[in-house]
């Protein structure tokens, strides 16, 4: 008994370590659970499968859709996945994956391995937004985000999913449908007498017009405009098929809705000077037509009517090298323009009033009192918004400021002074500043000036692009 006595004395404390150690390997165990659990919750929350898929593949080069060769059996994704960048994913089966930004325009492509493969796995670009998978013989996706939040479907960035786009296809005035190598085919249904559709620039159409019994009312054919066309739905047609032939240089933004946009939102007038003007003209380079800054407000449903007037400044009497007064007072208020019917107008000038270097004028401080000079700068703007709301009274005004320029006779001085006063006649009037002098984000005398500016004052595509999605910012924001 002694000895049983000692001998417990001895393992007794061994034995209280041995269930304090299985108590923690329980709770270490249930630790490693609960982490499983939630590693296979989140997993599984961040796991998404691509069916909608068809035969083809994306360009590992410049991001573009290609069809199949006759000897080539890759599949790929109908439609782009809502990414994100800087991720890591993995694919079932293993796909390569080209990446674009949120506008549509390729970055770069990657390749995804699957779960157990990581032999080639790299984290997607900075500015990723969409993805594009192909492989060889797939019949759909599996992604697995590894780091990130989440993900889901999504549409091209510009695709209407209102249209049924079928490539490679045409319809004629019978509604037989056959194939085709230029030119794509649109089914638009629902439609109704008076909807309004704006054609790009970049295309021509047939718009054939269809009743409830599938009768012909109406085949017209819409060609190439540098500003493009509305085409206007008539009486009794419910159903509208467009043959559209189109620039299939663009890459992979180049969707149906760059070419044809239904016009639902507000009727716009922009008025101002050369920036303005130049939508649907050459510009003095002898360059391809311009697509201007409006273009973004059209592909959005605006329905754009343009003022522009090259050279004008807004105060009248600066032009030295005439006797003939050009001015955007004079065309606005003096020749009587109508600005009746729109909802929205928009003010976007000045930057002649730097190069004649003409007066500012004083600004207005009483409403009730005003009178307008306009030989100056915040006399003709003041007369001319005075003007609209006298004519148009329920308008919503936008006074938008130039852009930065290199040009010598308008130095940053003389041209930081006139956008200020911009932006005072803005609130004074109680018209929406748009700040494209400070939003545009570029710098005179920097490398970065000559992408968007094909000379020291005027932008080129992309410019205008830039402007454009800066109005229609500042639109949405309102309208």
């Amino acid at each position: 008994m002694a000895l049983f006595n000692t001998l417990k004395q001895i393992l007794t404390p061994y034995a209280n370590k041995i269930n304090s150690h299985t108590e923690d390997i329980e709770e270490l165990q249930s630790n490693v659970d609960k982490t499983n659990s939630t590693l296979k919750a989140l997993i599984l929350k961040n796991v998404l499968t691509i069916t909608d898929v068809e035969d083809g593949w994306y360009s590992t080069n410049d991001g573009r859709k290609y069809d199949n060769t006759p000897s080539s059996n890759y599949v790929r994704s109908k439609n782009l996945v809502l990414a994100e960048e800087s991720t890591l994913y993995c694919s079932e089966p293993p796909c390569r994956a080209c990446c674009y930004d949120s506008d549509g325009n390729f970055i770069s492509a990657t390749y995804f391995d699957s779960l157990t493969t990581k032999s080639r796995r790299k984290l997607t670009p900075e500015g990723t937004k969409y993805l594009g998978l192909f492989a060889t013989s797939a019949t759909s996706f599996t992604l697995t985000k590894i780091n990130g939040t989440s993900f889901k479907n999504a549409e091209y960035p510009y695709n209407n999913p209102s249209y049924h786009h079928i490539e490679q296809c045409w319809v004629n005035g019978t509604g037989a449908v056959g194939n085709a190598t230029n030119l794509d085919m649109l089914i638009v249904p629902n439609v109704k007498a008076g909807d309004r559709f704006f054609i790009s620039n970049n295309a021509s159409a047939n718009c054939m017009c269809f009743d409830a019994n599938g009768t012909l009312i109406e085949n017209t054919f819409e060609g190439r405009s540098p500003t493009g066309r509305v085409y206007t739905v008539p009486d009794g047609a419910v159903q509208m098929y467009v043959n559209l032939y189109r620039n299939r240089t663009k890459g992979v933004n180049d969707e149906m809705s760059d070419y044809l946009s239904k016009v639902t939102k507000d009727k716009v007038l922009a008025i101002g000077d050369s920036i303005t003007w130049l939508d649907g003209r050459q510009n003095y380079g002898g360059m391809a037509y311009f697509t201007g800054w409006q273009r973004q407000l059209r592909l959005e449903g605006y329905d754009v009517v343009s003022a522009g007037y090259s050279g004008n400044p807004y105060a009248t009497g600066l032009d030295i090298d005439s006797d003939v007064d050009y001015s955007i007072y004079k065309e606005i208020v003096t020749n009587q323009y109508n600005v009746s019917g729109f909802s929205t107008i928009i003010l976007f000038g000045g930057t002649n009033d730097v190069l004649y270097d003409g007066p500012v004028g004083d600004r207005p401080t009483t409403y009730s009192n005003r009178t307008f000079d306009p030989s100056t700068f915040n006399g003709a703007l003041g007369g001319i918004i005075d003007y609209i709301r006298t004519n148009n009274p329920t308008a919503r005004i936008f006074l938008a400021s130039f852009p930065k320029s290199e040009a010598v006779k308008r130095t940053y001085e003389e041209a930081r002074t006139r956008v200020d006063e911009i932006e005072y006649n803005a609130d004074f009037w109680s018209c929406t500043y748009i700040n494209v002098w400070a939003d545009l984000n570029v710098q005179p005398s920097y490398d970065a000036f000559d992408l968007f500016f094909y000379d020291s004052t005027h932008p080129n595509y992309e410019g205008m692009v830039r402007i454009g999605k800066i109005m229609l910012n500042r639109l949405s924001d309102f309208i």
